[in-house]
This record gives C-alpha cells, structure tokens and sequence, in this order.
C-alpha cells in the first residue's frame, strides 16, 4: 500500500515509521522542504528517514 501525508509531525512520523515496518511504502510533505525532514530528531537517520519527501 502507498500512504502520503501532508504534514510531518510526531503522529505522521510515528504512522509513517509503523506502516514502513509493515512493508508499506510512505511518503511524508511538509511546508519547510525536504531539508526540514532529513534532520534528525534524537532517533537518529533509519528505514523512515529515508523514505521521507518534502514539498519542493
């Protein structure tokens, strides 16, 4: 299944990092850009960090 969020906060994060372990592919937008979704938020880079994609 393909799942697309608008926005990307804790709960979009957590749905995208839940379904990606279900083998799920997710893709995650927000207003500041990509730049915004690659830095880390003490959980380090992982499997949901690089499926992340911003709004360019």
């Amino acid at each position: 299944m393909r799942i697309g969020t608008l926005g990307a906060g804790q709960i979009a994060t957590a749905v995208a990092r839940h379904a990606l372990r279900h083998g799920h592919e997710v893709v995650l937008s927000n207003s500041r850009g990509p730049r915004a979704l690659a830095e880390p938020r003490g959980g380090g880079p992982g499997a949901a960090g690089r499926a992340m994609a911003g709004d360019p």
